[in-house]
């Protein structure tokens, strides 16, 4: 999936912006009442970062709203990102 490398060189290139908008979306995805969508927020962007870019996944919850890190809770009681 395209989405979790383009939120990774967002993070890199420090764009306040983007990230912003980012934090948008993510936000109208956690309060979707679709489980799939709910499922490709939680088990495909939030698990990527928090499995693969576990720097970037820990910035970018500093930008999410508090919906949204429900969703990171849920990811995190089985990726264990403090490794």
């Amino acid at each position: 999936m395209v989405v979790v490398p383009y939120i990774v060189k967002t993070i890199k290139n420090n764009d306040g912006e983007k990230l912003f908008k980012i934090s948008e979306l993510l936000g109208a995805m956690a309060k979707s009442k679709n489980t799939d969508i709910i499922e490709v927020l939680e088990l495909t962007i939030f698990e990527g970062l928090a499995t693969e870019y576990k720097n970037e996944y820990l910035y970018l919850k500093k930008y999410l709203n508090e919906e949204t890190l429900k969703s990171c809770i849920a990811i995190e009681k089985y990726v264990l990102i403090n490794r």
